[in-house]
């Protein structure tokens, strides 16, 4: 399968590899395997990193909801958001609650967009009021 996603959640796994959970249009919450990702010679995984869009191809697991990802491409990175530590501790508000209140095979485009345009907000340094707003009001269904 194809999608976009913004990377809300990695962390490494097994020798070389990284669990990530993201969050895309098409799917919803998605939960991937990245074999070899940690590697430093690997091509087809650039840097994955939170906050990043990608466009990605990935494999369904009949067995599990962990897919397998087997190409990805960064599309629009917010690493930026780092450089403001109210705006990165924001974002991981928004990105947990994603986690939270989302769930896998769940299309939510408007949602999506939502996320990608406070995160590009974000990362373009913008005022200091956006930490204020509940990430429960953003994304309010």
């Amino acid at each position: 399968m194809e999608t976009d996603c913004v990377i809300l959640s990695k962390q490494p796994y097994q020798e070389s590899a990284l669990l990530i959970r993201a969050f895309s249009p098409d799917c919803g919450r998605l939960d991937l395997v990245a074999h070899g990702a940690q590697k430093v010679t690997e091509s087809k995984f650039p840097g994955i990193d939170l906050f990043q869009m990608l466009s990605i191809e990935y494999k369904e697991s009949e067995k599990s909801q962990l897919g397998t990802l087997t190409q990805a491409e960064i599309r629009q990175d917010f690493s930026a958001i780092g450089e403001h530590p109210k705006h990165l501790l924001f974002a991981g508000r928004i990105a947990q609650f994603l986690l939270d209140n989302t769930q896998p095979e769940m299309p939510m485009p408007l949602s999506f967009d939502t996320l990608v345009n406070v995160l590009s907000h974000l990362a373009d340094g913008g005022p200091e009021a956006w930490t204020m707003v509940p990430a429960a009001v953003l994304f309010k269904a």
